[in-house]
C-alpha cells in the first residue's frame, strides 16, 4: 500500500530547519497529559513535537492549537480503527513515509534527518503517517461496500456541462463535517480561514492532513486527473473560475463543507482530428407534447422516463463523432446546449445529452461514477468523524 502525498518543498524544508521553532508552553512536565479523549491521552511531549512538525511545514494558523486539534482527532480515528479490528502493517507505514519524503526529493532517512535538525523525532513523523493510513482503511471498509451511484445520477453529472468543462483538472480537496448546525458553523469558519491563509499547494496539503475527513486526507487531499464534467454542478461552477494555485470558496452540501485547490488544468485540443463527440437522443412526440417535454425534461435519463410513461416515443440514443451524425440532426444539434430539446425537420425531436471532445462515452461514465462514489464516501467519513467527536468525552487539561 502506497500513499501519493503532496510534495513538501525542499527549499522550505531546508530554510526552516535552520530557523528557530516556537515552543509551546510546557504543562507540569514533558510527559504530563494535556488532553484526554475517552481513555486515551495526549501528552505535552506529543503536543510539543506535533507543533514543531506543523511549524516546520508552515501549516497555516497557530501551530499549538492545530497540533492539539489534530491529536484529538487522531485519538478518535485510532479508536475507530481498533473498534473495527483494523491494524496497519509496518510495511504500509514505511511505504507512506517513503512516499512523503520522496515528494521532497529525499529518502526517508534524509527526511528524518532533516526533521531531527529541527527537533522533530522520527516517531512523530511515523505516527502522523500511520494514523492517516489507518483512517483511510476505516473509511474504505466501513463506507465503500455500501456506497452506490445510480445511472440517473451519472446522467445528471454528465448532462451538466458549463463552458470550459471539457478541461481536465488536478484538484486537492478538504472535507469538513457539517452534519449538525454547530458543526456546519464551525466548519464554515475553519474553511474560510484556510482559504484566506493558504497560498501554496504545500500549505493546502498540510491543512488537508490536519483537518480533512476525506479519504484523500492521507494524500494531502490530492486527487488524480478528473474532467470537470465529472464534478457535481456546484463544484463544476466553482472550479471553472479558478486558476492554478487558487483555492475555492467553501462549498456546502448536506453533510459537509468542501474546499478545493486547483493544482493544474489541462485544456484539451479535441479528440482524434479535433472532432467532438455528440451524445444525443432522437425520439417521437405523440400528441404534440413537445412544449411540455421541453419545459419539464432536463436530462436524457428523464427523457427515457417520459418514454416509459408513454409521453415520448421510441427514444434512440447515440454517442458518435460529430462527422457521423446525419446532416439534418447535426444541424439542429449545433444550436443546442446539453439538456436542450428541439424539433427535427422531418418530424420527431432530438435532445443533446452531452458534447465532449474525443471522450469515450463508457469511459466517461465509469470515471464520473467513480468520482461520485468518492464524493459520497468522503461526505460519510466527515459525518462519521463528527459523530465520533460528539460521542466522545474530551477534556482539555490544565
Amino acid at each position: 500500500m502506497r500513499l501519493n502525498l503532496i510534495p513538501v518543498s525542499l527549499a522550505i524544508l531546508t530554510l526552516l530547519v535552520a530557523a528557530p521553532v516556537a515552543h509551546p508552553a510546557r504543562a507540569q512536565g514533558e510527559f504530563a497529559p494535556v488532553a484526554r479523549v475517552d481513555d486515551r491521552v495526549v501528552t505535552q511531549h506529543e503536543l510539543d513535537q506535533r507543533a514543531r512538525f506543523f511549524t516546520l511545514l508552515r501549516a497555516p494558523g497557530d501551530p499549538n492549537e492545530l497540533a492539539l486539534e489534530r491529536l484529538i482527532e487522531e485519538r478518535l480515528q485510532l479508536a475507530a480503527a481498533d473498534a473495527d479490528g483494523i491494524t496497519v502493517s509496518p510495511e504500509a507505514v514505511e511505504a507512506g513515509m517513503a512516499e512523503f519524503a520522496a515528494r521532497a526529493n529525499l529518502s526517508t532517512e534524509e527526511f528524518v534527518a532533516a526533521l531531527a535538525q529541527a527537533g522533530v523525532q522520527e516517531t512523530t513523523f511515523r505516527d502522523f503517517v500511520a494514523v492517516g493510513v489507518a483512517w483511510r482503511e476505516v473509511v474504505r471498509a466501513r463506507f465503500f461496500p455500501q456506497a452506490s451511484v445510480t445511472e440517473a445520477e451519472v446522467d445528471r453529472a454528465l448532462a451538466t456541462t458549463p463552458p470550459g468543462t471539457d478541461d481536465r483538472v488536478l484538484l486537492s480537496e478538504i472535507l469538513l463535517p457539517a452534519g449538525t448546525p454547530e458543526s456546519r458553523r464551525a466548519s464554515l469558519e475553519r474553511a474560510r480561514r484556510i482559504a484566506a491563509e493558504v497560498d501554496s499547494v504545500e500549505d493546502f496539503a498540510e491543512a488537508a492532513h490536519r483537518v480533512s475527513s476525506a479519504a484523500s486526507r492521507s494524500q494531502g487531499g490530492a486527487r488524480d486527473w478528473i474532467r470537470v464534467t465529472a464534478l457535481p454542478p456546484d463544484v463544476q461552477a466553482e472550479v471553472s473560475r479558478l486558476q492554478p494555485g487558487q483555492v475555492s470558496r467553501p462549498i456546502e452540501s448536506e453533510s459537509a463543507v468542501a474546499l478545493f485547490f486547483l493544482r493544474e488544468r489541462d485544456v484539451p485540443q479535441g479528440g482524434e482530428d479535433g472532432i467532438p463527440t455528440l451524445d444525443y437522443v432522437t425520439f417521437g412526440v405523440p400528441g404534440g407534447g413537445l412544449p411540455r417535454l421541453t419545459a419539464d425534461v432536463q436530462t436524457c435519463e428523464e427523457l427515457f422516463a417520459e418514454a416509459r410513461a408513454g409521453r415520448a416515443g421510441d427514444p434512440q440514443r447515440q454517442n458518435v463523432p460529430a462527422g457521423q451524425v446525419p446532416g439534418a440532426v447535426a444541424q439542429v444539434l449545433a444550436g443546442l446546449d446539453a439538456g436542450e430539446i428541439a424539433p427535427l425537420p422531418g418530424g420527431g425531436a432530438v435532445m443533446l445529452c452531452a458534447r465532449t471532445l474525443g471522450i469515450n462515452f463508457e469511459a466517461a461514465r465509469a470515471e464520473v461514477r467513480g468520482q461520485l462514489l468518492n464524493q459520497q464516501v468522503g461526505a460519510q467519513a466527515a459525518q462519521y468523524l463528527a459523530e465520533l467527536r460528539s460521542r466522545a468525552i474530551i477534556q482539555i487539561l490544565e
